[in-house]
This record gives structure tokens, C-alpha cells and sequence, in this order.
């Protein structure tokens, strides 16, 4: 099916555009966490920091399989090289920064999709059902490296302004140019959909992301993997 989400070119273009970037941040955020293991003297957290990144890594095969089926697999490797040319220091607060905010911003739009696609059962659904059990299941560990370092909460508050304007940028903006190649932006259908899109990243993405703001702000208290299981 062209459009595998819905029916939808709206939200198969969204959650492509996700798929996209996958890859490339995974691999980035193994870097990280690798690159931070030296600094942590705590079995347990560097045991969690061994199990993200084997995480990461089977998650950046599974999007890449996805994307090459998808016709994606250019624009993926472009956001690789360009992610690449950026990581020369995987050890800075910025990228580690980075990291916690798109790993919060992950497990909320994670939720969301459990939520609302629970029960449905295709190749595309059950990769992004997996995954997103898997971003909620981790979604603690560079918040928690980030407070083993001790490094100062303003400053991880202005990384993730930052991801946040990036992050949406590209996703509405893939959307939109797809939407102008395909001709399709005069629908009621599109229109309706992108109405419906809206309404879900504003709750379940742009509002819980600003929980991050706050000053005793941990993913653990938004709830955890046991909670989105259930709902599956």
C-alpha cells in the first residue's frame, strides 16, 4: 500500500519523515552514550547505557529496512552524513543535551502512537509498536547520565528549545513537500487529516514536551513501559 498509515498520505508522510531521522540520531546517540561510559563509575547505569545502545542499534536496522522498502533510504543517509559532520565531539553537553530532549520528545509521541494504533497489525504498525515500547522502556537514561554529570538544568533547557524547533521543522516541513509533489493539498481529505495531525502532536507531543521545562523534571514521572504495555 502506498500510503501504509491510514490510507493517509498525511500521516504515512509524518511518520516516514520520523523514520527518516531515526537512523541517524540512533547511531548518534550510541556514540553519546558511549562516549559518556568512561565518566560513569555506576554498574547499574552503565549496564542500562550497554542495553540503550544494542537498543539504538537494532532500531536504526529495523528503520533503515524501512525506509529502503519506503524509497527513503537517500534522504536517511543524507540526515546520517550531515548528523556525522556535526558529532565530531560525542563526549559535549550539547549533543548529550540533545539527547534528552529527543528521547523525552520520543516516549511522548510514542505513547500517542500506542494509544491510537494499538490494535492495528501490519509490518509498518507492529515496527513502530516495538519501537515505540522501546523508546518509553529507555526514555530515563540520558536524562539520568545528564544528572550523574551534573550538568546545570538551564542549560540542557536551551538544548532543548533548540531540538524542539529542528525537530518540527523538518517533520512538517517533509510533509508539506510531499504533500505539493503529489498535488494533493487541495483535498478536504488532506485538510482533515492535517487538522487531525495537529491535534495530536500539539497534546501528545508540543504540551508533554514542556513538562521538560520544569525544574524537577525526570521521564520517570510521566510514566513508564509497564503503563504503555497494558494499553497494548
Amino acid at each position: 500500500m502506498k500510503y501504509w498509515c491510514d490510507n493517509s498520505p498525511v500521516f504515512t508522510h509524518y511518520y516516514n519523515a520520523a523514520s527518516i531521522l531515526f537512523p541517524a540520531w540512533e547511531r548518534a546517540f550510541c556514540d553519546i552514550t558511549e562516549a559518556y561510559k568512561e565518566y560513569v563509575d555506576d554498574p547499574k547505569l552503565l549496564a542500562r547505557m550497554d542495553s540503550f545502545i544494542k537498543e539504538e542499534m537494532s532500531h536504526s536496522a529495523a528503520h533503515t529496512a524501512h525506509n529502503t522498502r519506503q524509497g527513503l533510504k537517500e534522504l536517511q543517509d543524507i540526515e546520517y552524513e550531515k548528523t556525522q559532520r556535526l558529532i565530531k565531539r560525542p563526549n559535549s553537553r550539547l549533543w548529550l543535551g540533545a539527547m534528552v530532549s529527543i528521547e523525552h520528545c520520543a516516549s511522548e509521541l510514542s505513547r500517542g502512537f500506542l494509544r491510537i494504533y494499538k490494535d492495528r497489525d501490519s509490518r509498518e504498525f507492529n515496527l513502530y509498536k516495538w519501537h515505540s515500547l522501546e523508546e518509553i522502556g529507555h526514555k530515563s537514561l540520558a536524562m539520568d547520565v545528564w544528572n550523574h554529570m551534573g550538568y546545570p538544568k538551564k542549560q540542557l533547557n536551551r538544548i532543548a528549545a533548540k531540538n524542539f524547533i529542528y525537530v518540527w521543522r523538518f517533520c512538517f516541513g517533509y510533509v508539506f513537500a510531499k504533500l505539493r509533489e503529489e498535488r494533493l493539498f487541495w483535498y478536504p481529505s488532506t485538510w482533515a487529516d492535517l487538522t487531525r495531525l495537529g491535534f495530536r502532536v500539539l497534546v501528545g507531543g508540543w504540551v508533554p514536551y514542556l513538562k521538560l521545562f520544569k525544574d524537577n523534571f525526570h521521564p520517570d514521572n510521566i510514566g513508564g513501559r509497564d503503563e504503555a504495555v497494558k494499553a497494548v
